[in-house]
């Protein structure tokens, strides 16, 4: 068939996570760390740019 062999009495079973748990969680609570400064900021943009525009003064 191939040079792959299926063993009966071997299941596929969950292995685990390469780097641990305590890793992805605190992969997770910096993308959401980042993902709510990045909201943060575009909020302050936004409050900015309401009010009268500037104007330039040519030369």
């Amino acid at each position: 068939m191939g040079k792959y062999k299926v063993i009966p009495e071997q299941k596929d079973e969950y292995l685990g996570n390469i780097w641990g748990w305590k890793t992805s969680l605190m992969g997770l609570a910096l993308i959401v760390f980042m993902l709510g400064l990045m909201l943060f900021r575009s909020c302050q943009i936004d409050n900015l740019t309401e009010g009268e525009p500037i104007e330039h003064q040519s030369e």
